[in-house]
C-alpha cells in the first residue's frame, strides 16, 4: 500500500511526475485541484449534511470531501476550530496560492482561517495515508506526514534557468515577466513553510530522496520513485 508525498518548487514537474508515479502503481493522485474540488463541495452546511446521506463514495474528489466535512463536523462538536464553515469559505481557503496565504496580515480571523486550512489539509492526508495507494503532491505533505511510517517523501529541485524556461512556455510569457514569476513563487513557497509549518522548505533532511529535475525526465524521476515506494511500502 504504497504512500508517496511529492513536494518541490515551481516549477519543478510536481504534478506531472506525481501522475506519472500515480499511474505506474495504479494509485490514487491528489493535489491541490483535487482538495478544491472536495471544498466546493461543502460550501455550507446544508450541502455538508446532504453529503452524509449520500452512499459511501467512490470518486477520489467525493471521498476527500466526506473526510473534510467529517473532520470539521467533529472539531465543531468539540469546539476545537469554531464554525468549520469559515468565512470567505473552505473552497476560497483550499484555492488560495503560496504566495498569497503567506502574505496576507496576521489577524485573528486570519489565524482562525490559517488554522482551518492546516487542520483540513493535515486530516486529509493522513486519513489518505492510512488507506494507503496515494500520491500526495505539495501543501506539506512530508511535513503532516512525517512521523507515519512507510510513506516515502520526495523533494524535487531545478536550476533556476530550467525552471525559468518551463514557466516561459507553459504559461506563454517572455523571460522577463517569467523571472519575476519564479522569484515570487519560490518566496512565496519559503514562506508559506515557514508561516505554517516552522520549516524551511527546501530543507533536504525533510524528504527520503531529493531529485534533479532539471538533469533527469518525468519518466526517469517517477519510475525511480515508484521503485523506491514498492520498496518502502
Amino acid at each position: 500500500m504504497p504512500v508517496v508525498t511529492i513536494n518541490g518548487g515551481f516549477p519543478t514537474g510536481s504534478v506531472m511526475v506525481g501522475k506519472q508515479v500515480a499511474k505506474i502503481l495504479g494509485i490514487d493522485y491528489v493535489d491541490s485541484l483535487i482538495l478544491m474540488e472536495a471544498s466546493r463541495k461543502i460550501g455550507t452546511p446544508v450541502e455538508a449534511l446532504a453529503s452524509k446521506e449520500q452512499a459511501r463514495p467512490t470518486r477520489l474528489g467525493d471521498r476527500v470531501a466526506r473526510i473534510m466535512v467529517t473532520f470539521l463536523e467533529r472539531s465543531a462538536a468539540t469546539g476545537a476550530t469554531g464554525d468549520p464553515y469559515l468565512t470567505p469559505g473552505m473552497y476560497d481557503i483550499m484555492s488560495k496560492t503560496y504566495e498569497s496565504m503567506a502574505e496576507e496580515p496576521s489577524t485573528k480571523a486570519r489565524e482562525l482561517t490559517d488554522k482551518a486550512f492546516v487542520d483540513v489539509v493535515s486530516e486529509v492526508a493522513r486519513e489518505l495515508a492510512e488507506h494507503g495507494n496515494v500520491v500526495i503532491i505539495g501543501r506539506g505533505g512530508n511535513i503532516v506526514l512525517r512521523d507515519m511510517p512507510k510513506v516515502l517523501h520526495v523533494g524535487l529541485v531545478a536550476p533556476m534557468e530550467t525552471r525559468i524556461k518551463w514557466i516561459m512556455e507553459n504559461d506563454r510569457v517572455d523571460r522577463r515577466e517569467a523571472e519575476v514569476l519564479a522569484q515570487q513563487r519560490a518566496q512565496g513557497r519559503i514562506a508559506f513553510f515557514r508561516k505554517f509549518f516552522k520549516v524551511d522548505a527546501d530543507d533536504p533532511l525533510l524528504f527520503h530522496m531529493v531529485i534533479n529535475t532539471g538533469l533527469v525526465s518525468v519518466d526517469e524521476a517517477a519510475y525511480v520513485i515508484a521503485d523506491a515506494a514498492r520498496r518502502r511500502g
